[in-house]
């Protein structure tokens, strides 16, 4: 694999889609719709073996100044470990459990909140099983969705109040953190825009 484009463009991480749909031979499909591998069971030996492959020859290419993550929504075991002790070798993994759950808790009225602690302590049982990025994405802010500011219960004192704490709870979480451009500005529709 050659990949000069990613010096000449300054690239400094990549990251890979439906990693899970590559990993399968079955997700999202049908019995019938699939067939196994040559030792009969669902993992797709030949994406495995491209996966580690790209992950080993960015890594050697960049010497970590490339960063490799996998948007992997399954318990995939060692999708972060690296190649030579039976991992994918990415050096992350989207941890899409973690930001759904966080999302659900927030958007509820705090009087009820008591009951659903688990949408926030869960992640914690798995949170060091692979090195983990804690992304609120673009995924959460299109299609309808709205920004994070508004989809927070209350007026607008309470909105970004629960904005800064949901920031906080992200920041205090174990792994690395990433958010969409400007989500930190907690903009909303009626703000214009400087000129």
């Amino acid at each position: 694999m050659h990949f000069s484009r990613l010096d000449q463009f300054h690239v400094d991480g990549l990251r890979v889609d439906a990693v899970a749909s590559m990993l399968y031979l079955d997700y999202s499909r049908e019995d019938g719709e699939w067939e196994p591998n040559m030792y009969g069971n669902n993992e797709n030996l030949e994406a495995m073996s491209f996966i580690r492959e790209l992950n080993q020859e960015v890594q050697a290419s960049f010497q970590g100044s490339v960063q490799t993550i996998a948007e992997e929504s399954t318990a995939f075991s060692g999708v972060s470990r690296p190649v030579e002790y039976g991992g994918l070798g990415f050096g992350m993994k989207w941890m899409m459990g973690w930001m759904h759950d966080t999302l659900e808790y927030f958007k509820k009225e705090p009087i009820y909140r008591k009951h659903h602690q688990n949408d926030l302590t869960f992640s914690m049982t798995y949170a060091f099983t692979e090195n983990f990025m804690l992304p609120f994405s673009h995924d959460e802010v299109v299609y309808g969705k709205q920004s994070l500011v508004y989809r927070m219960p209350g007026d607008e004192w309470q909105r970004f109040a629960n904005l800064r704490l949901l920031f906080g709870y992200m920041f205090t979480h174990p792994g690395t953190k990433l958010m969409f451009m400007g989500g930190e500005f907690g903009r909303d529709s009626r703000m214009e825009l400087s000129k």
